[in-house]
This record gives C-alpha cells, structure tokens and sequence, in this order.
C-alpha cells in the first residue's frame, strides 16, 4: 500500500519499552494526541507534532515543546476525541497506514471510543496495548499477520464486511461474509502468518499477546 506509515501516541496504556522504540523506527512521522506528549518526552521520544484540545498537556511543557520547534495543531472542538482528530489528519496527510499506541487501558469508555474511531476509517491501522494487539486492515488490499502457532485470535465486523477470504487458520473463510456479533470469536492459527483479503466494510482481527501485561507492560 502507498502513502507513508504514522504513529500516535494515545493517553492510554503504553505497549513495553522496547516494541515502542521498534514502533517508532519504522515510522515517517509520529504524532502525539494532547497529554500524551509528556509521556513521550518522559521516555525520550519527541514527536514530530502534538494534536489535540490540549486540555491535558501541561502548558509549560508544550511551550517548551513548541520553542523547540515542535509543531502544535490545536483542535478545539469537542465533538471529536483526540484520537479521531490525529486519525483525520494522518489521513489528510498522505498516511497509507497507521500505529496507534495507549489506545487502550484506563476508562473503558475511552477505550471504546478510540477503537471505533479506527474503525470509522479505512486507513490500515495497527493498534498495540498491554494485552492484545487490534488489527484494522484496509479492504481490498491483502494482509498478513505474524502469529504464533496455536494462538487464538478473533475477527469482528464493524458492523458488515463482505468477500472475505482467511488462510492459515482453524477455521477459514472464502468469500465470506460477517455481521455484527460473535461468529468469528475464538479462531486458532495452524501456522506462523494468516493471510486476510475481504472486499468491503471493515473488519478488526484481535490477537491477544503472549506475554501477560505484567511481563508486557510500559
């Protein structure tokens, strides 16, 4: 898929240490959604830019932030949370995908929010949290996930996806079709990849991590 590859860094639960640092390695740009800009700087990672309401980022931090020539994008409106502002820029912008760390933890209704804010786009989008990892592929293009033979892991329609072809698993799909519900819980990989096409609507695969959020923590 064209386009550059961003990440943003959400409020939430952070993934351990050093996936972050791989994260943002692999990255073109990276962005901070309001308050997480201190966690950031506090773990030595300056983003390219900071966006958000900045009703949580310390004020002096982000003027020291700004003198330093970072850049700030303040969007003031409430009807949007930070996460779907960050979404809508990187896609304004010329993002082909998406990292999205601290998506997840700390009030569910967040949680909630942030993970349909991904699914209302169609940007392919990986989120990473202390306990599992939620895939947001784009449709029509083809798509691979690295697992772990044995592991389970789940698809969820959000809320309709059609053509929907799944290699590598359990139980496989061939121009398939899921709604809203519980059908494509508890999958189980036979190899190390499953391979995911489908044509259209939006699809989440979750894969919960191996390691415990003790030994995965930020």
């Amino acid at each position: 898929m064209g386009g550059t590859h961003w990440t943003i860094f959400a409020n939430g639960e952070w993934c351990k240490h050093g996936l972050v640092k791989e994260l943002c390695a692999a990255s073109d740009v990276t962005v901070a959604c309001d308050g997480a800009l201190e966690t950031c700087l506090q773990t030595n990672i300056t983003p390219d830019l900071i966006i958000g309401d900045f009703d949580s980022v310390p004020q002096p931090l982000l003027n020291t932030y700004k003198q330093h020539g970072g850049k700030a994008i303040h969007e003031p409106s409430q009807e949007r949370n930070d996460l779907q502002k960050a979404l809508e820029y990187v896609m304004n912008n010329g993002a082909g995908s998406c990292t999205v760390i601290g998506a997840t933890g700390g009030d569910p209704q967040h949680e909630w929010a942030n993970l349909l804010a991904c699914a209302a786009t169609d940007l392919d989008i990986v989120c990473h949290s202390t306990k599992a990892t939620f895939h947001f592929p784009s449709p029509r293009a083809p798509y691979s996930i690295e697992i772990v033979p044995g592991q389970t892991f789940s698809l969820f329609a959000l809320e309709e996806a059609r053509g929907i072809d799944l290699s590598g698993a359990r139980f496989n799909l061939a121009e398939d079709r899921l709604s809203l519900g519980s059908r494509g819980v508890h999958n189980v990989a036979q190899g190390s990849s499953i391979n995911l096409h489908y044509r259209s609507g939006r699809l989440m695969v979750l894969v919960p991590n191996v390691l415990s959020s003790e030994e995965g923590g930020a």
